[in-house]
């Protein structure tokens, strides 16, 4: 019985490194364009009758250096709020300090925290369609390889596996697709 187990095992391991292979290799993107229900969750505040887009989930990154938990929403005048988090003993996060972010292609980009000082580990970034930094279009198209959140002197960083970064991508197109239908 204990053998047959881990034949199963193994076999389900080498089906998931087999779908990963094919589609890191051909590049090809894992999207919820039917069914961003698996992404994005919606609420409508029943006062103001305002509508609050975000991540279902966070992504959570682990490793010895840390935990960063990363999530997305969407603001009322339809810009993308990157919300970050970072728990460890690093140090505290202020306005201006950078979030790195390499691709897998080697590309970069830098973004800042927009967020007041805090020493809570909280970073948020905020991006628009057609921003100079091309920023948004960059996070949507590239799959990211390594974040690096910065906190005055020191840092902490994570590398994505391929399953973070097509969550990563898929929730941030659910978020701009729903933006664009209204």
């Amino acid at each position: 019985m204990e053998a047959s187990t881990n034949t199963n095992t193994m076999r389900n391991r080498l089906f998931i490194f087999l779908l990963l292979s094919v589609l890191t290799a051909t590049g090809e993107k894992v999207e919820a364009q039917d069914d961003c229900s698996s992404y994005i969750l919606t609420h409508e505040d029943e006062v103001d009758g305002t509508i609050l887009v975000a991540s279902r989930f966070p992504i959570k990154l682990n490793s010895s250096e840390g935990i960063i938990s990363i999530n997305w929403f969407n603001t009322p005048d339809k810009a993308y709020a990157l919300s970050i988090t970072c728990n460890d003993e690093s140090g505290c996060i202020d306005n201006g300090d950078k979030i790195n972010i390499l691709f897998t292609n080697g590309d970069r980009l830098e973004l800042y925290n927009q967020k007041k000082f805090n020493c809570e580990g909280r970073s948020l970034t905020i991006l628009r369609i057609g921003d100079s930094t091309r920023g948004i279009i960059q996070l949507r198209e590239k799959r990211i390889k390594i974040i690096r959140v910065w906190m005055g002197d020191n840092y902490i960083q994570q590398e994505f596996s391929t399953v973070d970064a097509i969550l990563f991508q898929n929730i941030l197109n659910c978020l701009i697709n729903y933006n664009a239908s209204h």
